[in-house]
């Protein structure tokens, strides 16, 4: 008997253990609730997917509050056809999937729940009667949509799968959508999204902010298919981390490093960039660059009175704030945003530099020799303008370095000013463009029509098809057509990893001509527009909204412009002031011996003035 009721009593602990260990209908918010379990993760995973399609496809919820199509007429009969109207099925669809998260995450048997929410939604909304005019599926591809799934089971019944596939066929055609537009420029602009500015964040919106990213992604991102581990992956690993994020910077850095997950240098939480490492308000008064798996200091930004004399361009960081730079690097990546290692590099070069206001103990190496300086951070981080962010030769826009080579600075060349710099080049043998830096506005377009004497494609531009979410297609051939005064000679044009974005598609439409050479590193492989998503919280998230490709369809996210002749600096080169990129480049073009003066190479930063000055008492 004694026997009978210990077991019982253990049984009943048992019991109670497992109860207790599962929630409960008492739980009043899932903020409540402990860490979710592999089947929790599947169903909110697969309750996320339908609730995007949903949002994107179901005319009840796409057309609600889409702009009218081109005639009074046409939107009657869109609204009639689908069975739709802005007033019976007004549906708000973040609160629906906040709402259906704590039925879900409670439930003994989360994915059954998952079925039947989703049955619930489609009972709401109400199946879409046949489509007139139907969506109609475009030839011309260049990104399909990932819809599989609509045909896959495990998770919800063969009845559910065939009204979603309904769904789907009688989607909403319309010309916009209640939360996504066409901007003139071909990409999405996304509208209606409410920023949540609530704090600290609840669960529910973090989850909300998971699935409108998400979604965002895999119906409006021109490079879905290129992505390192897969949408699906990525859902499934960011779940379980917003979920346990403990305050709302843990949140934000979540964040951070999903966008930073897409590896589009686009792709950042643009009102949070205080959340990448290492944080703090100042920075060293140095340019620092990698070469050969190496920190390099790349310039040294003089007159500011911070006491660092015993650091010169050239010399290696072996150690900086106490860690070796490389192991911060590997630390570091997955808060930053990039296409490639060459940006990836770039960012967190630049990001070294950053900190607290105070001195710092640096180790260099030069030659054989290490030492250890000491250098204060002092300056805003913000307040070196272009001296952090290009690699162009200082000094003037547009000047001849001899009688045979002119030479264009990229980041400071003026649209209005294209024809005069083209008269001036006029004559020499070579036209240096220096694209290592970010344009000031479209001067690089306006500069390739006067390299070319025919009309010729440059780039090729695919876009999103509004009435096929998660479809892009070939949009548009840009063409370069001439332009007068023509430049005859030959066009040589600088890139490296600051070349991004705007910089590669100017090389790009310049590369059009036959008479153009690019010569330097890879690019940052960063293209298309960028379009702003909202966030709960008060954020907001960035990524590419075009693609861009070249005439004969190569992809140049991720990999970059096509280059000539790549060249890469030295720590000899960078030492002694030589632009060998320049240097290089010029020899390949004109087959034959180059050196600048280095005179013309070696500038300063002056503080004060906020500009760069020669070395010096010369005219440069």
């Amino acid at each position: 008997m004694i026997a009978k009721a210990v077991l019982a009593l253990v049984l009943t602990f048992l019991i109670a253990g497992c109860d207790a260990s599962r929630p409960t209908a008492q739980v009043r918010s899932i903020d409540d609730l402990g860490d979710v379990g592999s089947h929790q993760v599947e169903a909110l995973v697969g309750l996320t997917r339908v609730w995007g399609f949903l949002k994107y496809h179901h005319p009840a919820i796409a057309g609600r509050s889409a702009p009218p199509n081109n005639s009074a007429d046409s939107l009657v009969k869109s609204l009639s056809s689908n069975q739709m109207t802005w007033t019976d099925r007004d549906v708000e669809w973040d609160t629906e999937f906040r709402a259906s998260l704590r039925p879900l995450l409670l439930a003994p048997d989360p994915i059954e729940q998952l079925g039947t929410q989703v049955s619930q939604w489609l009972d709401k909304l109400g199946d879409p009667t046949s489509c007139q005019p139907c969506a109609r599926a475009p030839t011309d591809v260049a990104q399909a949509p990932d819809l599989a799934w609509l045909e896959d089971t495990t998770l919800l019944s063969a009845s559910t799968a065939k009204r979603l596939k309904s769904v789907y066929v009688n989607r909403w055609a319309g010309v916009g959508q209640s939360f996504a537009r066409k901007s003139s420029l071909g990409n999405i602009t996304f509208v209606n999204e409410e920023s949540y500015d609530i704090h600290p964040v609840p669960r529910d919106l973090r989850l909300l902010a998971l699935a409108r990213f998400w979604n965002a992604v895999e119906y409006w991102y021109p490079y879905r298919t290129q992505l390192e581990k897969g949408q699906l992956a990525l859902l499934k690993e960011f779940m379980p981390q917003l979920w346990s994020a403990s305050d709302d910077e843990a949140y934000a850095k979540v964040l951070v490093r999903l966008a930073a997950s897409l590896k589009d240098g686009h792709a950042n939480l643009v009102n949070a960039f205080h959340f990448q490492p290492p944080g703090g308000s100042s920075r060293l008064p140095l340019v620092l660059r990698w070469l050969n798996g190496q920190l390099i200091v790349s310039r040294v930004l003089a007159d500011t009175g911070t006491g660092h004399a015993d650091v010169r361009a050239g010399d290696v960081i072996v150690e900086l704030d106490g860690r070796a730079p490389g192991t911060t690097k590997g630390l570091w990546e997955p808060f930053f945003g990039a296409s490639n290692d060459a940006a990836l590099s770039r960012e967190i070069a630049s990001a070294l530099a950053n900190g607290q206001p105070g001195e710092t103990s640096v180790v260099i190496r030069r030659d054989a020799q290490i030492d250890t300086v000491s250098v204060g951070r002092s300056m805003p981080k913000r307040s070196w303008g272009g001296a952090l962010h290009d690699h162009e030769l200082m000094g003037p826009t547009f000047r001849m370095l001899t009688p045979e080579v002119a030479y264009l600075r990229g980041s400071k060349a003026r649209a209005e000013q294209v024809g005069q710099y083209t008269r001036a080049a006029a004559g020499s043998e070579l036209f240096v463009v220096d694209m290592r830096s970010y344009p000031s506005d479209t001067a690089a377009w306006l500069l390739a029509r006067h390299f070319v004497d025919d009309t010729i494609a440059a780039a090729l531009l695919s876009g999103p098809d509004i009435a096929n979410p998660g479809t892009f297609t070939w949009i548009l051939t840009r063409v370069i057509s001439p332009l007068e005064p023509t430049y005859t000679g030959h066009v040589l044009v600088l890139v490296d990893e600051l070349t991004q974005s705007a910089a590669e598609y100017s090389t790009m439409l310049m590369q059009a001509s036959p008479r153009v050479v690019v010569v330097g590193s890879q690019t940052a492989g960063a293209d298309g527009n960028v379009v702003r998503l909202s966030l709960p919280g008060g954020l907001a998230v960035t990524f590419s909204g075009l693609g861009v490709y070249y005439p004969d369809r190569r992809v140049t996210q991720g990999v970059g412009v096509h280059r000539d002749l790549t060249v890469h600096p030295t720590i000899q080169g960078l030492r002694d002031g030589v632009d060998e990129v320049l240097e290089a480049g010029v020899r390949h073009v004109l087959r034959r011996p180059f050196r600048l003066d280095p005179q013309v190479t070696r500038w300063r930063y002056d503080g004060d003035a906020g500009s760069f000055n020669c070395y010096l008492n010369s005219q440069c």
